[in-house]
């Protein structure tokens, strides 16, 4: 039989607070104040589940992942795309109480990179640029989408078993666009661009092996870029917000072995460009972008 360790500490607090609180005098015999051993036992629960907190957030993880993709350019007639990639996220992340400072308030940072690849569904036009005349075509987009992302800040216990972590978030996004051009030419495309904003998660011990999580951001895309590897066309686009919401959770299967799922969604538009001489009139139209999905994984927690 197995005792966790949030269990253990409970009860070694209450004991060691029954052990170290004053005694009261009654009729000549020594005894121990009832609040005194509940006040003791609150603050071994409080230290076990910050323990479990700090420890479900400082690991090494890997996860395999499904993701469903959806594109539309916010134009009409425009090109659509949809459909499911699998892929992979590794990382690792870091969240202890290091700062001379503040003891009881906790550093953080983290590390991912998550990749997918697969076949998306492309329900589109082609667009005569003299004439102006389009027809539709319809084809497969041979996608392939990386995310990088790094992130600093400090988390601050709220509540026994309750911490948030806001912080700076930031990183690199692209999408390789290679649709099938047996008819048509110019279907490697590059977009990419980088990420700068805020976080703020949010970590909750709801018994002594499992915590979850919330987590929301807030990012803006910059420095965006798309590239036509066919046409030797290379443009900078507009800048553009993106918004993330993620719920997951950490359960500790054994020692420092656990495994976690998570959920996602996240928003975003390519800002796009308009029709010049140096892109020999080709335009790049304002794009809408969503995508969700599911990460199932371990961590090795230190």
């Amino acid at each position: 039989m197995s005792i966790s360790r949030l269990g253990l500490g409970v009860l070694a607090g209450a004991f060691l607070a029954g052990s170290a609180c004053a005694q009261t005098v009654y009729n000549g015999s020594a005894g121990f104040s009832q609040d005194s051993i509940l006040a003791g036992a609150q603050a071994a629960y409080a230290q076990a589940a910050q323990h479990e907190i700090e420890t479900a957030e400082t690991n090494l993880n890997i996860a395999v992942n499904a993701q469903g993709f959806q594109y539309k350019e916010n134009l009409t007639p425009g090109d659509r795309e949809s459909g499911g990639m699998p892929g992979f996220t590794i990382g690792a992340s870091y969240l202890q109480p290091v700062l001379a400072w503040s003891p009881r308030d906790d550093l953080y940072t983290a590390f991912s990179y998550q990749f997918n690849a697969g076949n998306l569904a492309y329900d589109g036009t082609v667009e005569n640029l003299n004439t102006g005349a389009t027809a539709p075509f319809d084809t497969t987009d041979r996608a392939v989408m990386n995310r990088i992302e790094g992130r600093f800040g400090f988390g601050f216990p709220v509540t026994p078993g309750w911490e948030v972590i806001p912080y700076l978030a930031a990183g690199y996004q692209s999408w390789n666009r290679n649709t099938d051009t047996s008819t048509v030419g110019y279907g490697d495309e590059d977009y990419s661009g980088a990420l700068l904003g805020l976080g703020l998660r949010n970590d909750w011990a709801v018994t002594p092996t499992l915590v979850v999580r919330a987590e929301a951001e807030i990012l803006g895309i910059l420095v965006a870029n798309i590239t036509n590897n066919d046409a030797y066309i290379s443009h900078g686009m507009g800048g553009s917000a993106e918004e993330r919401l993620s719920t997951g959770l950490d359960y500790n299967i054994s020692g420092p072995l656990h495994f976690t799922f998570d959920t996602y969604w996240e928003h975003f538009n390519w800002a796009g460009f308009k029709a010049t001489p140096a892109t020999y009139g080709a335009y790049e139209p304002l794009s809408t972008t969503y995508e969700a999905g599911v990460n199932v994984g371990t961590t090795y927690a230190f």
